[in-house]
């Protein structure tokens, strides 16, 4: 870095002044302060000197610059009476970390607390003074760590975790610039957030103090929180030491997951076993990921390379119809979400196999999805992330303005003092002088000399009256400083107020908006998995004999929208359209043909599941039922039963009721009913028509019977009528 340039003649700047941390020398209880060692948001660390014991020791103090200030050089105060009760929440929650803290003794990797008090409005935690490079300097230098390396930093941070944790506390920051490495290289994990992780949910004021890429995804909301966090943080932390590059953030990976596993990336020098469980350990959702230090210890320790991999399998596009081919940009959108699908499973599949869990749904959404969704979710959440960080800023500023006008009105307050001693003393100074000059009056009668004397005297009277007069008006200027820069600070908090409601206008509109995208997505991919082509046979009733007959049904389902065509050999086709619900229930229109080719209107309702569509039509005096399947499945086939009597209908009906059968029955007496996929028709007492001509009724919607036809053989259905 150059030297700063030096004028001669000119006069040089004055030195910077820090009216927040605590001055060298100054004391808290038996330890003298020595210098500054760290500052932030949250607080201040210094270098202190134990008194009693001679020793050196790190001392943090309590101190969220956005909810407190320093006065008189020492004392620390709430910024406002609202902010009164988030400052004391707080400090409460700093002492009971530090109490926790210096209960545990020799813990490995953990930086050792001696002690914790309250002082100067504040609290304080004194620390064991550490030397040596942070892990995020090792990794800026010397690149990667070995194999060697890395086993000398983990287990031990593992034995020290697991003793947190038993205490009931968790570190919450864990990343490489708060782990500390001696000259051996012996980690010491420092710098625990209890309190400074609570405060974020618990005042605006406080802002996100998550490291992306360390941090996980439950850090980032309200959810809950425990072991599995810290072991997200460690995990990620020793991706970087090997890979050379921290992982994703966890923000981003629930949207667009880009995480590379390790197995893939770390040399063949590693055991595939820590390579697994560093994988199992950044899988974003909570409950995928291993729930304690000892559950993680095992995972990484007794990890099998020859255990088969438990990947689940990609939903695949339907198979295109040979009448109407589906566009190409859906295929495009549906390549993209299996390739976002796999990505998922890549990250995790190893976890998935020594757990056995069942897959996220949330993966599954991801998967269905298009493109166009992917890309739009994507740019809301960068839209989102780029006001937030605007709202940052402006914070920030806000912030930095208020502490420049609380440092100018102290200014302001202590040229008031002075001038106020000022007056004190020429107060003091005139009443002197009058004395004098009222003994100088009593002695001074005549003369001279004695009218000299008096008129030297008035002089003096004057001058005095006239700085009196000129100190007064300095005070009032004073106050008026005082006042105007009281005005300034006021608005400064009032500014910072506004940035901070805006903020959190903000974050609500982006988290509403990434709510209603998630739930479209839920919905297209339900709707989209009944697309495709299907075709069957629609067995038409009517109420003469040439209003029956089979009728060939073919429909093409997109986007929950379904349209074809009744087929007639006589009369040609007629329309159908139909609408499908996320739930696979069924409802439209069609067009039928009677026996002299006028059109009849038909209501249609159905469910469709598992690849096969079940419909029934209904008019004025004219319906049926149909059964329909994707193109290119297998389609159903069983024997079918014809009854010669009642008796029969009703012997075949006990042995199988699911059997599909046909009877001979008037159409206008018969009577439907449903039994699972099954439609079947109760005979009536008259077995013939109005006319005497026989009508057979096929059903073929089930299963075949395992037992042998009671009767056979079919009479043939009647010829259509010639036009």
């Amino acid at each position: 870095m150059n030297e700063p340039t030096t004028i001669a003649g000119a006069t040089p700047p004055e030195p910077e002044v820090d009216y927040v941390s605590l001055k060298a020398g100054q004391t808290i209880g038996r330890y003298e302060i020595v210098s500054v060692l760290g500052q932030g948001g949250f607080g201040i660390t210094y270098r202190a000197r134990d008194v009693q014991l001679g020793r050196e020791v790190a001392i943090k103090e309590y101190l969220p610059s956005a909810l407190a200030v320093r006065q008189d050089g020492s004392t620390v105060l709430p910024r406002t009476t609202k902010m009164a009760d988030d400052f004391g929440w707080g400090r409460d929650r700093f002492v009971t970390e530090g109490r926790t803290l210096a209960s545990l003794h020799r813990v490995p990797a953990i930086v050792q607390v001696f002690d914790f008090l309250e002082a100067n409005g504040t609290a304080y935690i004194v620390m064991e003074l550490l030397s040596g490079a942070t892990l995020e300097d090792r990794i800026n230098t010397g690149g990667r760590l070995k194999p060697e390396e890395v086993d000398r930093i983990l287990w031990p941070l593992l034995d020290g975790l697991e003793q947190v944790h038993a205490a009931g506390f968790l570190h919450r920051d864990i990343k490489p610039a708060n782990i500390l490495l001696d000259a051996a290289g012996n980690p010491t994990l420092i710098d625990f957030g209890a309190s400074r992780a609570a405060m974020v949910g618990r005042t605006a004021a406080m802002t996100a103090i998550f490291t992306p890429g360390y941090a996980a995804a439950e850090q980032m909301t309200s959810a809950k929180q425990g072991p599995w966090t810290d072991i997200y943080g460690l995990a990620a932390t020793i991706y970087h030491a090997v890979a050379g590059k921290a992982p994703p953030s966890a923000i981003d990976r629930m949207l667009d997951d880009r995480y590379e596993p390790l197995t893939r990336l770390a040399g063949p020098e590693f055991p595939r076993g820590l390579l697994a469980g560093l994988d199992a350990a950044l899988a974003v959702r909570a409950s995928d990921r291993p729930q304690s230090i000892g559950s993680w210890r095992t995972l990484i320790s007794t990890f099998d390379p020859e255990a088969t991999i438990v990947m689940r399998p990609r939903v695949s596009a339907p198979a295109p119809s040979a009448l109407s081919p589906s566009p190409a940009p859906r295929r495009i959108g549906l390549y993209a979400g299996g390739g976002a699908a796999a990505l998922l499973l890549v990250a995790g599949g190893t976890y998935l196999a020594l757990t056995s869990q069942p897959p996220s749904p949330q993966t599954v959404s991801l998967q269905d999805m298009k493109t166009e969704d992917l890309e739009r979710l994507l740019a809301e959440r960068r839209a989102a992330e780029a006001a937030a960080a605007e709202k940052r800023r402006l914070e920030e500023e806000a912030r930095r303005k208020a502490e420049v006008d609380t440092a100018a009105k102290r200014l302001a307050d202590a040229d008031l003092a002075k001038a106020q001693q000022q007056l004190q003393s020429a107060e003091q100074e005139l009443i002197r002088l009058r004395g004098e000059i009222e003994a100088s009056r009593q002695q001074m009668q005549s003369g001279a000399e004695s009218a000299a004397k008096r008129v030297e005297a008035e002089a003096a009277q004057r001058r005095a009256e006239a700085e009196i007069a000129a100190l007064k008006d300095a005070e009032l200027a004073a106050r008026q400083k005082a006042a105007a820069e009281a005005e300034a600070k006021h608005r400064a908090d009032e500014a910072l107020a506004r940035a901070q409601a805006e903020r959190q206008r903000a974050e609500a509109e982006a988290l509403r908006k990434a709510e209603e995208a998630r739930a479209h997505g839920a919905v297209a991919a339900a709707i989209a998995a009944f697309d495709g082509a299907y075709g069957g046979t629609y067995d038409q009733m009517g109420a003469r004999p040439g209003d029956h007959g089979p009728r060939r049904v073919s429909l093409q389902i997109s986007s929950g929208v379904g349209s074809g065509s009744l087929q007639n050999t006589i009369c040609g086709n007629s329309p159908i359209s139909i609408r499908v619900t996320p739930a696979g229930d069924v409802s439209g229109e069609a067009t039928t043909f009677d026996a002299a080719c006028q059109k009849l209107p038909l209501t249609v309702r159905g469910k469709l599941d598992g690849g096969r569509l079940l419909i029934q039509l209904a008019g004025v005096g004219v319906g049926g039922g149909a059964s329909l399947a994707l193109v290119g499945s297998t389609p159903l086939r069983c024997p079918i039963f014809r009854p010669r009597s009642p008796a029969t209908f009703r012997a075949v009906k006990a042995k199988a009721p699911t059997a599909p059968m046909t009877g001979w029955m008037p159409r206008t007496s018969a009577r439907s009913m449903n039994s699972s996929s099954l439609r079947w028709l109760r005979p009536s007492k008259r077995w013939t028509t109005p006319v005497g001509t026989p009508h057979p009724m096929r059903i073929s919607a089930a299963p075949a019977l395992s037992s042998a036809p009671v009767s056979a053989g079919s009479p043939a259905s009647p010829k259509p009528r010639s036009r």
